[in-house]
């Protein structure tokens, strides 16, 4: 079992870093945005780090880690909460809690200083750039804030830098942004595509130049409010599913200590 485990192992690390031209991408930035020692600092594992791993380490980790304290349990759907007490007591209650198993501190907040350009060859059709930024963690108010400012740079309803780039400037042919959420720590990630014959550096030259246009410029708040519903609505329609109201009422708690994940994911974007 631990052979086709190691075998699964490898072939996804195949497709994922090496089936496509921009595989290590990610790999690259996050090993420049966050420092040594960062849980974060090495998004990609090796075919070495495939062979270390054995039954012994399998178990140990196990055994620390697969325990009740290091777990959350959320109920989703149409039950009797007494029912439901009485059936996790039940499978669970028996459950040693285990003795082993500390978690790491958090890492400090990432602050780079400056500014680093990676350049990396690859077999695209046209130059790409990926400029990211290091920002606050999942669950805070300043992740919801960047959550609506990537909508107001690259949304369907505002996107002043999609404009600028490809209606006005007609450097590129597509410009995404995002606030890639995590829980030590978090990227504002702009993507941008440029149209045919456009070098990088001539792209990143337009970006600046876009980026200090729009520092200039200050949201309506009809623009602001189609930002906030943008990010807010795929959440709520995706809430229908009980897969993921489960996970997103665990994340909420197991992160924030908040066990109503409405009332304080959601609600951050009302402030």
């Amino acid at each position: 079992q631990l052979v086709i485990q190691r075998n699964k192992l490898r072939e996804q690390r195949r497709v994922a870093l090496e089936g496509t031209p921009t595989g290590r991408l990610d790999a690259f930035a996050t090993e420049e945005l966050y420092p040594a020692g960062h849980p974060y600092h090495f998004a990609e594992y090796t075919p070495q780090d495939v062979e270390r791993i054995d039954r012994a380490g399998v178990v140990a980790f196990h055994d620390a880690f697969i325990t009740p304290p290091h777990a959350t349990l959320v109920i989703v759907g149409d039950v009797v909460a007494a029912d439901a007490s009485a059936m996790v007591d039940h499978y669970f209650a028996s459950i040693p809690r285990g003795s082993g198993g500390q978690s790491p501190p958090p890492p400090a907040p990432v602050s780079p200083s400056g500014e680093t350009q990676v350049d990396v060859a690859a077999n695209v059709p046209r130059a790409q750039l990926s400029i990211r930024w290091a920002t606050p963690a999942l669950l805070t108010s300043e992740d919801a804030r960047l959550d609506v400012v990537a909508r107001v740079l690259a949304g369907s309803r505002t996107a002043w830098l999609f404009w600028k780039l490809v209606d006005e400037k007609k450097v590129a042919v597509s410009v995404t942004a995002r606030q890639r959420s995590e829980a030590l720590g978090s990227q504002v990630d702009v993507r941008i595509e440029g149209a045919k014959g456009k070098p990088p550096r001539q792209l990143l030259a337009a970006f600046d130049a876009a980026m200090d246009e729009v520092r200039m410029r200050e949201p309506t708040k009809k623009e602001v409010a189609g930002a906030i519903y943008e990010t807010v609505i795929d959440r709520l329609l995706a809430l229908e599913r009980a897969p993921t109201r489960s996970f997103d009422f665990a994340r909420t708690s197991t992160l924030a200590g908040a066990a109503d994940y409405t009332a304080h994911d959601l609600g951050r974007y009302g402030h």
